[in-house]
């Protein structure tokens, strides 16, 4: 997506557009030309203009709040919020390898009385990623904004480095993400699956299918086998501690076992 300014003055004349119910005034226009690179058809499309309200509050173009604007495609008014630097708005629609030309009003009357909030593409904002945002050992992540948090979905997110989200039921939560997975055991003789994974005394546990075997993980790169299977439990679907002791439920008869702490 390709944005060109032009910014033009108009002639300082107050233009009075005769209407049925109000009459809308206005002071400046700041045609701004957005051009579609992707050759691909859009509606709904959040767009990021590269300027922003606050030179215009300096200059006396709007008020500090920005309410006394509006912005159009033609003779049709578009969604938009003002931004200190920026101004986002939504195009009803985009033909590919179109150009549209979206005009913001200033000094305008009838002023609005509040700004949507826009979301970016899919509800998100993205920006590509770049060595200037990656992370070094020690860093600060500072937000500042409004959020609903009785919503849940994500904030922020960088992939493979971290993550702020509204968990819905009143807090912020941030996470660290790793690279990537690495194996650290290998599948033991025909046991397929791990259905639960508990640790117990320093050490990491797991209850295997086809065969309902207990296994321990030596710490570093195997599986140990440390309990066969018993009876005709062919499955370790979970397992927890209690008081010091190791406990398995089992499929399919739906049995409870205690691992003794050796072998059985």
């Amino acid at each position: 997506m390709r944005i060109i300014r032009a910014f033009l003055i108009s002639l300082g004349i107050t233009v009075l557009i005769a209407s049925i119910v109000l009459a809308q005034t206005w002071e400046f226009i700041f045609p701004t030309i957005v051009s579609d690179e992707s050759a691909t058809a859009r509606t709904g499309l959040p767009v990021m203009l590269g300027y922003g309200g606050q030179s215009m509050i300096d200059s006396g173009k709007i008020d500090a709040d920005g309410l006394n604007t509006n912005m159009q495609v033609g003779t049709n008014d578009i969604k938009y919020m003002m931004a200190t630097t920026q101004v986002n708005i939504v195009l009803v629609s985009m033909s590919a390898s179109a150009k549209v030309t979206a005009d913001l009003y200033t000094n305008y009357a009838p002023a609005q009385t509040n700004f949507p909030i826009i979301v970016g593409d899919s509800g998100l904002v993205t920006i590509p990623d770049d060595a200037n945002i990656e992370l070094a050992n020690d860093f600060d992540i500072t937000i500042e904004g409004y959020f609903d948090t009785l919503a849940s979905g994500l904030i922020v997110n960088k992939q493979q480095a971290f993550g702020i989200l509204s968990s819905g039921d009143g807090e912020i939560a941030a996470y660290m993400q790793g690279d990537a997975w690495g194996q650290v055991a290998p599948q033991l003789a025909a046991e397929n699956q791990i259905f639960a994974v508990e640790a117990f005394n320093g050490k990491l546990y797991g209850g295997t299918a086809p065969n309902g075997k207990l296994y321990e993980w030596n710490g570093t790169n195997l599986w140990v086998e440390v309990a066969p299977q018993l009876g005709a439990e062919i499955t370790i679907q979970s397992m927890t501690v209690l008081n010091g002791k190791v406990y398995g439920g089992t499929a399919p008869n739906g049995k409870l076992y205690e691992w003794n702490g050796t072998n059985l």
